[in-house]
C-alpha cells in the first residue's frame, strides 16, 4: 500500500494537497474515521473530474481509523485488515508519505495533546509482556469476538490435559459454582476425587 500511495503523491501532488490542506484547516489535533471520510467526499465532489476515490489515496482514506495533525505532519494510524495496524506520516508541503512505527504515531499525539513541543525523555514506560508470556493468543482473524468461547476452550483442555493435575481442578471449578447458597454443578455428598469419579 504504500508504494502505491507513495507513486500516487508522485504524479498527483496537487489532489493530495488539497486533501491534506484542507485536514490541517480543521484546525482539530485529532481527526477521526468518520471525518477523514466526510472530508475527502468533500473533496471528491469539488473536484469530480479527477476520480480521487478509486485511487490508492482514496483506499487509504477508506481504511483510516484515525489522523493526528500538527502542521507539516499529519500521521494517519490504518486498519489494512483485521487486527493488522500500519501508521503513515504525511509530510504537507513535501506531500510525501512513509510508514512509522506505534510508537513514533503514539509520542506524536502525545505532544499534540499535551501541548508541549517535547516529551519528557524520561517518561514511564511499562512492559507487560512477562505477565502476557503463558497467557493464550488468538491466531487467527476469524477468532476476534469470539474471546470467551476461546478462553472456555483453553481452560477446559487444560484441565483435561494431565488427568493427575486436572481432577483436583475440576473439583474446585465445580464447587464453585452455586446459586444463593445451592451447588449447582455438585450434590452435597462429592467432598472428595474418589466420589467425583
Amino acid at each position: 500500500m504504500i508504494d502505491s500511495l507513495s507513486t500516487f503523491l508522485q504524479k498527483r501532488r496537487d489532489d493530495a494537497y488539497s486533501y491534506m490542506r484542507r485536514l490541517t484547516a480543521l484546525d482539530k489535533p485529532i481527526v477521526l474515521r468518520s471525518e477523514l471520510s466526510d472530508l475527502f467526499t468533500s473533496v471528491c465532489e469539488d473536484h469530480p473530474e479527477s476520480r480521487l476515490a478509486d485511487t490508492p489515496l482514496g483506499e487509504m482514506v477508506r481504511i483510516a481509523q484515525e489522523a493526528a495533525v500538527g502542521t507539516p505532519w499529519i500521521y494517519v494510524a490504518v486498519r489494512p485488515s483485521i487486527g493488522r495496524w500500519n501508521y503513515l506520516r504525511f509530510h504537507l508541503e513535501a506531500v510525501d508519505v512513509e510508514e512509522v512505527p506505534v510508537s513514533e504515531f503514539l509520542a506524536f499525539k502525545e505532544r499534540l495533546l499535551s501541548h508541549e513541543g517535547n516529551l519528557d525523555e524520561w517518561a514511564l514506560e511499562i512492559d507487560l509482556e512477562p505477565f502476557n508470556r503463558d497467557f493464550p493468543r488468538m491466531r487467527e482473524a476469524r477468532s476476534i469476538g469470539r474471546g470467551v468461547e476461546f478462553l472456555n476452550r483453553r481452560l477446559s483442555s487444560s484441565l483435561f490435559q494431565s488427568l493427575d493435575k486436572g481432577d483436583e481442578g475440576l473439583l474446585r471449578f465445580l464447587r464453585v459454582h452455586h446459586m444463593q447458597g445451592k451447588q449447582l454443578m455438585l450434590n452435597g455428598h462429592i467432598n472428595d476425587l474418589t466420589t467425583l469419579r
